[in-house]
């Protein structure tokens, strides 16, 4: 299992840490783990949230 902290998973998806600290807020990031006061993603999580982000087109809600 691959975990990555916020950091790491900006670095390896081109979304900043900033915008996934956002999102988490939100609610819209993949599942991901408290320990501590460390968020830490699965990258087996982080892929299965992407292919459910995949849309035919631009005016795909």
């Amino acid at each position: 299992m691959t975990l990555l902290n916020v950091a790491a998973l900006a670095e390896k998806t081109g979304i900043s840490v900033s915008t996934w600290n956002k999102r988490r807020l939100s609610g819209d990031t993949p599942a991901f783990l408290k320990v501590g006061r460390r968020v830490l993603y699965r990258w087996s999580d982080v892929e299965q949230w992407l292919d459910g982000k995949t849309k035919g087109s631009t005016s795909d809600a």
